[in-house]
């Protein structure tokens, strides 16, 4: 500083203010030179924190995680025979999946890391503008992804963040909680600060400095969930939480397709699962023909009672489309009953195209409707399709799981001697035809007083398609 002193002496007070503004010039012309040495040392040291997380995880036996940030949703019809599960409409049965880590996040969780996601997804196209002034978008966003992620992890480890909360604050209390460190604390409230300025100040973010942070944002969320929530962060969506196997393949299957622009595919893989968890119990192709088993299978069915019939059949089913037969009325009272939307149900099928699953083959025959493919507006209406079957599917889910009966079971009764009479009614008087021959021990669903006073047990015969009531005079006792 002295020497500064005298050069400015010696230079005269005329000059000093000239050589002070050369001066700044050449200290912001070396800064300028610095940033880009500054940034490549920031994305170096990045990628090094991420090979030594990789190598972590490597260690502990896990996989690594995968790089990828797009919101993904990834992942056998029921059985022909299996009639408890069909017979119920709404509610039929479901084939769990192997127990997984994203069984332990429940909805609300996966719902904020979604949404964190696709706050962060929007902050990258914006990024990638050459427009300034979606720098202003991107970070703003970027804020809001971190901020809902925070929250999901709070709720996931029984953390209750306030929102009014400083931003640093969060860290603290989930540091506290969890007795570890997060990573990129500093970073990401450099973040923070940027967005305050840019929001409330109209400061615009440097695009070098907002693709660091995308950088910082993707790499907190990866590894936050392998360390805190033990699940890959690419693995976390809500068609996970579906328990049907097949319905949660044909949801992966159509967000893979709208990730990457398949949009008819979308429409069709939506409609297989809106197909397996709501339409496969109005199948009337199991009439044709005349069949004794068709007993059964009418019991199983949900569709109406004048399309049970191999004469409707002949007359109506001009395409295998054409099997599934709903019977609006009691759709509309089974969502009315399951809290499902009418609205969002009705809209799912009118937008997607008719379905048909050939049970011997497992092969679906589509209808290629020139109204539901058209190209104007597919991608909306791909959109709105996948994010209201996931809906529809999961709500159909819940209350199925809310439902509580017993388990199957049943009686086991001793016949006097074989052949004896099965009736109609519980009441002696009615219909009667002889048990099949040689049949000794048989199975009854329950027993009850009769309509003329006696005791009566109700059996159902399966092989012999037989349904009646076996009087107790007729059981050993």
């Amino acid at each position: 500083m002295s020497r500064m002193r005298a050069l400015s002496a010696g230079i005269g007070k005329r000059y000093s203010d000239h050589f002070a503004i050369c001066l700044i010039q050449h200290a912001n012309y070396f800064l300028n030179r610095q940033i880009p040495g500054l940034e490549k040392d920031f994305v170096e040291k990045v990628t090094v924190r991420k090979r030594v997380a990789t190598a972590r995880l490597a260690h502990r036996g896990r996989p690594p995680r995968l790089t990828g940030l797009a919101l993904q949703t990834n992942i056998s019809p029921l059985p022909d025979n299996d009639c408890q599960k069909r017979r119920s409409g709404l509610r039929e049965g479901v084939n769990s999946s192997p127990t997984s880590p994203m069984l332990a996040l429940n909805l609300e969780v996966v719902r904020k890391i979604g949404l964190a996601r696709a706050f962060l997804g929007l902050a990258q196209v914006a990024a990638r503008s050459a427009n300034d002034f979606n720098l202003y978008v991107a970070t703003n966003h970027m804020q809001d992804a971190v901020e809902i992620f925070l929250f999901a992890v709070a709720e996931h480890i029984g953390v209750g963040l306030k929102e009014r909360s400083a931003f640093d604050g969060y860290f603290e209390q989930i540091n506290l909680k969890t007795g570890k460190e997060l990573p990129f604390r500093s970073r990401l409230n450099a973040l923070n600060k940027t967005r305050v300025s840019s929001k409330h100040y109209g400061v615009q973010p440097e695009r070098r400095e907002v693709q660091g942070f995308l950088v910082v944002v993707g790499e907190f969320f990866e590894e936050i969930c392998s360390d805190l929530l033990n699940v890959d962060l690419s693995q976390i969506s809500l068609v996970q939480l579906i328990s049907n196997e097949r319905v949660r393949n044909a949801m992966s299957n159509a967000n893979d397709a709208f990730l990457h622009g398949r949009y008819k595919e979308v429409l069709i893989e939506s409609r297989k699962a809106f197909y397996q968890e709501f339409e496969i119990s109005y199948d009337v192709s199991s009439f044709i023909g005349e069949r004794d088993s068709q007993r059964w299978t009418g019991f199983c069915c949900a569709a109406p009672r004048y399309a049970r019939s191999g004469d409707y059949i002949g007359k109506n089913v001009k395409e295998p489309t054409d099997f599934i037969v709903l019977d609006h009325s009691k759709i509309d009272a089974d969502l009315a009953k399951c809290g499902l939307s009418h609205t969002t149900f009705w809209n799912v099928w009118r937008l997607t195209p008719a379905l048909f699953l050939l049970k011997d083959s497992d092969k679906w025959i589509v209808r290629h409707e020139a109204q539901v493919f058209s190209e104007d507006g597919i991608r909306e209406r791909a959109e709105y399709v996948l994010h209201a079957t996931i809906d529809l599917c999961l709500s159909a889910q819940r209350n199925r799981e809310a439902t509580r009966i017993g388990p199957y079971a049943t009686w086991t009764i001793r016949l006097r001697e074989a052949g004896v009479s099965l009736y109609e009614k519980a009441d002696k008087k009615s219909m009667s035809q002889p048990l099949p021959g040689g049949m000794t021990e048989i199975p009854a669903l329950f027993w009850v007083n009769g309509l003329d006073g006696g005791i009566y047990w109700n059996v159902a015969l399966l092989e012999s398609f037989r349904l009646g009531f076996v009087s107790n005079d007729d059981v050993d006792k």
